[in-house]
C-alpha cells in the first residue's frame, strides 16, 4: 500500500480553504492558489480537493446546477444560500431525533447523513 503524503500543493489548497470566509468553487481556489504558486495546474487543484475530501478534512456541496463549493468545515452542518448573490452561510442546527426517525420510516432508508439547505435573500440583498 502506497502512503500518500501531504504535498506542497495540497497544503496550499488546504491553506486557501482555511483562509477563505466563503465557500469557494475549484475555479476560485485555483485563482487564489496561483497568487502563491503561479505554476500550479488546474488538475492539481482537483486532485488536492479529491485527496482532502477522501481524508475527511473538507466537505463539498452542490446547490442546483452550480459548481461544487468547498467547505473547510468537514463536520455536519446546514447552509443558507442567498438566491440573489449566491453567498453561502454556515448554520449549526441539531435536528430532533424524532424528525430523523420519521424520515427513516417514510423513506424506508437507514439515513446515515443529511443536509438541510435554506434559501432566501441575505441582509445585503433583501434591503
Amino acid at each position: 500500500m502506497v502512503k500518500e503524503r501531504r504535498t506542497r500543493q495540497r497544503a496550499l489548497v488546504r491553506e486557501v480553504l482555511e483562509t477563505s470566509d466563503d465557500h469557494p468553487t475549484a475555479a476560485l481556489i485555483f485563482q487564489r492558489a496561483r497568487r502563491h504558486y503561479p505554476g500550479i495546474a488546474y488538475a492539481t487543484i482537483y486532485n488536492a480537493l479529491r485527496w482532502l475530501l477522501k481524508r475527511g478534512e473538507i466537505s463539498a456541496y452542490t446547490f442546483g446546477n452550480a459548481a461544487a463549493r468547498y467547505d473547510r468545515n468537514p463536520y455536519p452542518h446546514q447552509h443558507a444560500l442567498c438566491t440573489h448573490c449566491g453567498q453561502l452561510f454556515d448554520i449549526e442546527l441539531h435536528l430532533p431525533k424524532k424528525i430523523l426517525e420519521q424520515a427513516c420510516q417514510r423513506t424506508r432508508m437507514k439515513i446515515t447523513a443529511h443536509h438541510i439547505q435554506f434559501l432566501g435573500r441575505c441582509s445585503r440583498c433583501a434591503g
